[in-house]
């Protein structure tokens, strides 16, 4: 893949998605910090953060829109580059007979790669910062209390695991059977007036809607899978999303934590597990692009 990817702007974007990562940690400690200056009543300094908060969060709003423009840019090199490649490559060495199938790799694989990879990839790197961060800001406030949280958001990522391989591989079957239906599709379109000439219609109706019927269940099995794994992660989390919360106010009650580090880890917390949560969705997304990169991958110059 290295050699699709434009260095400068991948970097960049690397970079970007760093420091959009650092939108919700921002967030979850302006929100704690509103506790704090309630608590200590001093209104030249409440002035003070808030234009301190108003200003920081502006600076992360532009962040996020310049890190989008640099995605698009990547998208846009990363496009150039393929399409290049391919052209140069023994991607051209074909017979007339799967001209459809290489078109199909170029309308859908190529796409697939760009929205269930690329993009993926800059999200994944978004929400580690947002982990670090807002574990820093968490583990600042209550190191035992945040042990606990962090503690049920790991198991949720184990869960993909055991759909990954299934996934690509289900994924790949879609990709096959969405080629094989844009051949039959293409040959066709083509030779419309000879079928209807030999009245062979009703044939070709049959053969299509079994070609059209292996397509759509290829996607909707990927789909159920994906949606499977999303679903028992969703079971785990939110089973157990109130037992650390009824731990922290137990603690409050006793006096072994004040409400703004309550707030604070709670808060942090939610967005940790929300964040493993959307890690997960990526991974998911990503192993149905890798059956479309390998076959990328596959072509010489």
């Amino acid at each position: 893949m290295k050699k699709f990817i434009n260095k400068k702007y991948f970097t960049l974007s690397i970079l970007l998605s760093c420091l959009s990562g650092l939108e919700l940690p921002f967030g979850t400690w302006s929100y704690s910090e509103i506790f704090s200056l309630i608590t200590e009543k001093n209104i030249p300094n409440t002035i003070r953060m808030v234009a301190v908060i108003t200003i920081a969060q502006i600076l992360l709003v532009i962040i996020k829109y310049l890190n989008t423009r640099v995605l698009n840019r990547n998208i846009a090199c990363f496009n150039q580059n393929v399409r290049e490649f391919l052209m140069k490559s023994n991607f051209i060495e074909i017979s007339e007979n799967n001209v459809s199938k290489q078109i199909s790799f170029l309308s859908n694989d190529l796409n697939l790669i760009e929205e269930n990879y690329l993009k993926q990839l800059f999200q994944l790197i978004s929400m580690i910062v947002t982990i670090v961060g807002t574990s820093i800001v968490a583990v600042g406030n209550s190191f035992l209390l945040t042990l606990v949280f962090i503690s049920f958001a790991i198991f949720s990522s184990i869960i993909p695991k055991f759909f990954s391989k299934k996934t690509a591989q289900q994924s790949n079957n879609w990709s096959t059977s969405t080629g094989t239906y844009i051949t039959f599709m293409s040959d066709f379109l083509k030779n419309i007036r000879t079928v209807l000439n030999y009245n062979a219609l009703d044939t070709f109706i049959k053969k299509g809607q079994k070609i059209i019927t292996q397509s759509t269940e290829n996607k909707r099995l990927r789909d159920n899978t994906i949606a499977k794994s999303n679903f028992w992660v969703n079971i785990f989390v939110y089973s157990f999303d109130f037992l650390p919360i009824g731990i922290g106010i137990i603690m409050v009650i006793k006096g072994m934590l004040t409400l703004a580090s309550f707030v604070a880890v709670q808060y942090s917390s939610t967005w940790i597990i929300n964040s493993f949560y959307s890690i997960n969705s990526c991974r998911n997304q990503m192993s149905s692009a890798k059956p479309m990169i390998d076959k990328l991958l596959s072509f010489k110059p």
